[in-house]
């Protein structure tokens, strides 16, 4: 990460001109908007009108990081590289990039692609920009996104929030998104044992919907696996999820065998 190349994707929150690199640690606009970028390597960006929400907080990317970093969902990586584009050169923004953990195996698979790393979480673009060496920034993507139009050639999308018409805004006219949603049977059973919130049948579909008005499904891949996980795994897993804000409380039943992991990646290209 540059100055430079930070500012290269970004456009003001407040008047929508694109941000410059100025004084050290410094990014501004034509209008005298100035912004200080962290030292750790990435900018916040988050207005005053964001609600507080619930990021990832370092005890999740803690379990995320160990969880994924045992190889358990690299079948899912894999989907992901062999549906981007094999392009060198992409510009990749990854929204709700957590530990980075997908953006690497994507950056390792082709030759000179750029990143940007964006979450709510500080914490979770910290982490990524120190292993991944991509740009950070802190934003809400329920917002107006501060990024320029057509700055990435993909969006990726990782068991994350989405926001139909800031993917097309930000997306480069040939340009996909990437996104991997849970399928009914993720973790079903933590699910029925009562430690992992249930998923809605269906999902994939209702993401396709919700982003039909700006984009066409190119393809789905339905990607499934049995994993022999330990106790301390099973409990990682819990820990790096939406499962962990809700398990106070929570009814456990005993737990023994395998547990599949279930998802839909889905490609989509801008309409």
């Amino acid at each position: 990460m540059t100055l430079a190349s930070l500012a290269q994707w970004l456009r003001c929150p407040t008047c929508l001109a694109p941000l410059d690199a100025l004084d050290s640690l410094v990014l501004g606009c034509e209008n005298a908007h100035r912004f200080d970028v962290n030292k750790r390597g990435y900018i916040s960006l988050l207005s005053s009108s964001s609600p507080k929400m619930i990021g990832d907080n370092p005890a999740m990317l803690d379990a995320r990081e160990a969880f994924l970093g045992a190889g358990w969902y690299d079948p899912i990586l894999a989907t992901l590289v062999s549906l981007a584009t094999g392009r060198d050169n992409d510009r990749i923004v990854d929204l709700g990039c957590g530990t980075g953990h997908y953006l690497a195996g994507l950056l390792s698979s082709t030759a000179g692609t750029t990143a940007l790393a964006s979450d709510l979480s500080p914490a979770a673009v910290a982490r990524t920009v120190r292993h991944t060496n991509a740009d950070g920034l802190v934003a809400d993507v329920w917002q107006p996104l501060p990024i320029r139009d057509a700055a990435a050639t993909i969006v990726l999308n990782v068991f994350a929030p989405r926001n139909p018409s800031e993917f097309k805004r930000i997306l480069a006219p040939q340009g996909v998104v990437l996104c991997v949603v849970p399928t009914a049977r993720h973790l079903h059973q933590l699910q029925s044992s009562g430690r992992a919130l249930t998923v809605p049948a269906g999902k994939a579909a209702q993401v396709a919907s919700d982003m039909e008005e700006s984009f066409v499904v190119d393809e789905v891949r339905s990607v499934e696996f049995d994993m022999d996980l330990s106790g301390a795994e099973v409990d990682a897993v819990l820990a790096m999820g939406p499962s962990a804000h809700h398990q106070a409380g929570a009814v456990i039943q005993p737990l023994s065998g395998p547990i599949t992991a279930s998802v839909d990646v889905l490609r989509l290209r801008r309409r």
